[in-house]
């Protein structure tokens, strides 16, 4: 026992150091600043990917808007590097720490982003912060890309101030894919009920601001006078835009189906999961004790 307890502290400790020399280490500083950089900056998008309130535009606009931000940042990648590796170094002193180029060995030097440089802020900006950028745009590029996008096509919907012929032959097809769900509408009356749309669309613009989000264009969405584009409009507020909700739901069940309530019956599990889901409906105590009271007849009466 004596020997298995030295053993675990002398691991403890070895452990323990080698924690240390990486803390301690040029790569993990400056990849901690640049990862710093670059999350800063993604993470109101991952706050509002994971919303329950979130449609298309608006998950579109926020992917855009970040796009922008991560490529002005690789477009001007020295001035902006120089200033986190001025970061860098600030922390690497107060740990008295030398930021140095690691050594390169002969299997490494075939590496695009391995290559000798002439400092070592040369030598990290093309090892870490460029890859780093170049991925998180890429990432963000195919998560809503183009390619995504025209296999609905319903953003063609959406207020703009120039429309063309391609549109108008977008509205064709549109009409043609979804003739089910719009009740077999002609697809001559769908194009005119858009050319109306258009129009509605260029007066808003000189007088109003547009809507920023697809309910507030659903609610100024004339039922009457334009029904079937209502129509496309809700398909489009329904599409899913992320994971998060299904991700959430299955996270629910997981606290709630615990090995200490493995004979739950279904209709308990269910509705446990909407309480904990839709924790934010406020519920009327006093209205769920007078409904349950008079479900059903009981041996001894319920007071209510």
């Amino acid at each position: 026992m004596e020997k298995i307890s030295a053993w675990q502290d002398n691991k403890t400790a070895n452990d323990a150091h080698c924690l240390l020399q990486t803390l301690r280490s040029s790569d993990f500083i400056i990849s901690s600043i640049c990862l710093s950089d670059v999350l800063g900056t993604t993470v109101s998008l991952s706050r509002i990917l994971q919303s329950n309130s979130i449609d298309l535009k608006k998950a579109t606009d926020a992917i855009n808007y970040t796009l922008s931000v991560l490529q002005n940042k690789r477009e001007n990648v020295d001035v902006i590097y120089r200033q986190l590796f001025e970061e860098a170094k600030e922390v690497a002193e107060q740990l008295d720490v030398e930021i140095k180029c690691p050594r390169i060995v002969s299997k490494q030097i075939h590496r695009a982003n391995n290559q000798p440089a002439q400092s070592a802020e040369e030598y990290f900006r093309r090892a870490i912060y460029i890859p780093l950028l170049d991925s998180k745009i890429s990432d963000l590029q195919d998560r809503l890309s183009p390619d995504v996008l025209n296999l609905f096509q319903l953003s063609v919907f959406m207020p703009k101030s120039e429309y063309s012929n391609e549109d108008i032959e977008t509205v064709k097809q549109l009409a043609t894919d979804y003739t089910l769900l719009l009740d077999n509408t002609p697809v001559s009356v769908i194009v005119n009920e858009y050319r109306l749309w258009m129009v509605k669309w260029q007066a808003w613009q000189r007088s109003q601001d547009i809507p920023q989000s697809i309910s507030d264009l659903i609610l100024n969405c004339d039922i009457d006078m334009y029904s079937n584009i209502r129509k496309f409009l809700c398909i489009m507020a329904t599409l899913p835009v992320s994971v998060a909700t299904a991700e959430r739901s299955f996270s629910t069940l997981r606290r709630i189906k615990s090995w200490l309530r493995s004979s739950m019956v279904e209709d308990r599990l269910t509705g446990l999961a909407l309480l904990h889901v839709h924790k934010n409906v406020p519920i009327d105590v006093n209205d769920v004790i007078t409904r349950f009271g008079r479900t059903r007849k009981r041996k001894i009466d319920f007071v209510i």
